[in-house]
Formats: C-alpha cells, sequence, structure tokens
C-alpha cells in the first residue's frame, strides 16, 4: 500500500395448528452464564486454576466463558498459561457481570439463518440470547417468526413432495385415456370410449388441480410467514443488510476490494464483521455492541492509533479510529447501549497486538483510499 496511516498515540390449517403449537411452546430460560458468552470482573477477582489462585482479574476485563457450575457458584474463562497454552479459569460467579448483548445483531443473524433455510441455527442462536434476555420482546418475536417460518417450509416441502408423488398415476390417467378416446368399430352410436376418456382427464385435471392449489397455498403461508419475519423489529436495515462490492473511487486497486475487506474481517474480533450494504449503499461495521454506517466519502484514509492499558477505557487495547475529515459527524451509530440513534464523527476497532493493529490500520487505510476518502486538507 503506497499510505500509511498517521499514529496518534493517547492512553485514555394443520398449518395454523402447527404455528399455534410453535408459540404456544415458546421457551422461558432462567438467565443464566452460557459458553461463548463475554463476562467482565465487577471488582478486582482471583481466578484459580486447579484450586489455586493463577492471578488477579482487574475489574473490567472481558473474558470468554467456557462454562458455568451452578452447584460449585463458578464461572469457567478462557485463560492463557505462562507457556501460551490455552486453559480454563475458575471465578466467583458473583464477581462478574455479562457484557451487553447486541440484541438487533442476535436477531439478525437468527433471522439471516432462517431465511437460508437454517432454521436449526436461528432458533439455536436465539435461544443462547434468551438465556440472558428471557423478557426480551423482539428475540421473542423472532423466535416466533422464525418458528412459524420453519413450520411454513416444512408444510411447503410436504405438500411439493406429495404433488410430485401423484405425478406418475395423473400420466397413467391420461394415457389410459388416450388409449379408451376409440369410436366402436362395431357401432359408431357408442361413444362409451369417449365417455370413459374424458372422465379419466377429468379425474388427472382434478388431481392435478388439487395438488398444484395445496402447492400455492403453502407457497402463499410461507411467503407470508416470511414477510412478516422480515418486517419484524430489528430484521432489516444496517442489521440485516446483505455484503456486496461496492463501485471503487480507484481503477484496478492492489490488494482489491475483496482483498481488503476478507483481511480486515478476518482480524476483528469475534461477532464483529464489515461489508458495503447492497441497500444502503454505504459501508456498515457491526459488532457485539454497535452498528456503524458511513459513506468512504466522508472519511480520512489517515487512520489514528489509540492505546489504553486501562480495563475500563472504551479504548482499552490496541486500536484504529475511523475518523471524519473536519471532525463532522457522519457516522450513524446504533446499538443496545444507545438505542437512539446517533451521528458521531469516529469510531474504533480493536487490534490483537501492536503488530496487528499497524496492518488493520494500513487495511482499512486503503479500504477507505479506494472508496474515494480523501486526506484532510491541511
Amino acid at each position: 500500500m503506497n499510505h500509511s496511516p498517521t499514529t496518534v498515540r493517547t492512553a485514555p390449517s394443520s398449518f395454523a395448528v402447527l404455528v399455534l403449537t410453535t408459540l404456544l411452546t415458546l421457551p422461558v430460560f432462567a438467565a443464566q452464564f452460557q459458553q461463548g458468552d463475554e463476562i467482565k470482573p465487577t471488582r478486582d477477582e482471583s481466578l484459580y486454576f486447579r484450586d489455586h489462585v493463577f492471578r488477579q482479574a482487574k475489574a473490567g476485563e472481558t473474558f470468554s466463558v467456557l462454562a458455568h457450575s451452578p452447584d460449585t457458584k463458578k464461572v469457567f474463562v478462557r485463560g492463557t498459561d505462562t507457556d501460551g497454552k490455552q486453559i480454563a479459569l475458575a471465578i466467583a460467579e458473583d464477581a462478574i457481570a455479562a457484557l451487553p448483548m447486541d440484541v438487533a445483531e442476535v436477531q439478525a443473524e437468527a433471522v439471516a439463518a432462517a431465511k437460508s433455510g437454517r432454521f436449526s441455527d436461528g432458533l439455536h442462536r436465539l435461544e443462547h440470547a434468551l438465556r440472558a434476555n428471557p423478557t426480551d420482546p423482539s428475540l421473542q418475536t423472532a423466535f416466533k417468526g422464525i418458528s412459524q417460518l420453519q413450520v411454513a417450509a416444512t408444510t411447503l416441502e410436504r405438500a411439493k413432495a406429495v404433488k410430485e408423488s401423484v405425478l406418475p398415476e395423473i400420466a397413467r390417467k391420461r394415457k389410459n385415456a388416450t388409449t379408451a378416446n376409440r369410436s366402436n368399430p362395431l357401432d359408431r352410436n357408442d361413444r362409451s370410449g369417449q365417455t370413459r376418456a374424458a372422465q379419466m382427464r377429468a379425474d388427472a385435471d382434478q388431481t392435478e388441480a388439487i395438488h398444484r392449489a395445496s402447492v400455492e397455498h403453502a407457497q402463499k403461508e410461507y411467503d407470508s410467514a416470511l414477510a412478516q419475519l422480515g418486517a419484524a423489529p430489528g430484521s432489516s436495515g444496517a442489521a440485516t443488510d446483505d455484503f456486496v462490492e461496492p463501485i471503487l473511487a480507484v481503477e484496478a486497486p492492489n490488494p482489491t476490494y475483496a482483498e481488503t475487506i476478507e483481511f480486515i474481517n478476518s482480524r476483528l474480533r469475534k461477532g464483529a464483521k464489515m461489508g458495503y450494504g447492497k441497500n444502503l449503499q454505504k459501508m456498515i461495521y457491526r459488532d457485539r455492541h454497535y452498528t456503524y454506517v458511513f459513506d468512504p466519502k466522508d472519511l480520512t484514509p489517515e487512520v489514528k492509533f489509540l492505546t489504553s492499558d486501562n480495563p475500563g477505557s472504551p479504548y482499552y487495547g490496541k486500536n484504529v479510529l475511523f475518523q471524519c475529515r473536519g471532525r463532522r459527524q457522519l457516522i450513524e451509530k446504533r446499538g443496545i447501549l444507545q438505542p437512539e440513534t446517533a451521528m458521531v464523527r469516529n469510531f474504533a476497532i480493536r487490534a490483537s497486538d501492536e503488530v496487528e493493529m499497524t496492518k488493520l490500520g494500513n487495511a482499512v487505510s486503503h479500504l477507505i483510499r479506494i472508496l474515494g476518502g480523501t486526506d484532510e486538507a491541511f
């Protein structure tokens, strides 16, 4: 890449019956810590390895949950020993709190899975979220919607299968009708053959019409369930917009847009993703807490680096900062921590270490530049 980022371091029917049955059995979960949850200690607390104190966890540090043992009132989190090997560390359950969940992101992922036919994946994602947020209305709505869509999809598949299974019988009746549709050579007034043929054709047409109508009805039920799911709060817009390759401001860049965005996404934290929205026609960054929408032309490729050793800082660790030119507030920010949309002038993405921060910064700078971002005038 030809441009390096500026470095600034700071320290801060049957269908209806099935649907009704599904909705009545909507699961209710007790809140508990699950594998994959992110938590943080609410106070300085000891971490134990095999019943021995391994080290002190600082309030605000982030950990990934491996398992929760309610009987012993311990939560096991991912840790690293002195040799760099992954180990399980135990911490008291009353000393931790779950990090806020981006409900919109969870819902978007579940809806996207359901729309692609992966109903089990979508429902499992929501079940996991409902354990931590058992009364959240948007998660409940998404669970109902996906359950209804799953029932509709099953009904549609069955209707299509039955229609396919009767096709040989329909063909047989029409073939027999053709054979029977002959005059009696001994009695020209005898039209019994034509009558039988007409009845066979009528039977074949009726059978075909019945099963065609069954498939059409099932398809309408499916389309209706899909439309209702798509209309659910949080299931449209930036949270679920498909990612596509945009029109570039630079001809034949090297690396390409696809290579650059793939590199950036491979370096983002779990649950985070960036791409160009098909419908919004803007760049979208989603993580576990917020969604940011921005036009790259409003940003400067002169990205900054922010570092902090304070676990309570929003810039804890190593971060790459996206920023608007001229300190303008042109980046749209939404999320569970700030339900109302806000316009901000920058946001940061976290890197794993110093080297990765530099690589990620270079990639971000290149991405903004090939999408039309320009340097500050002064």
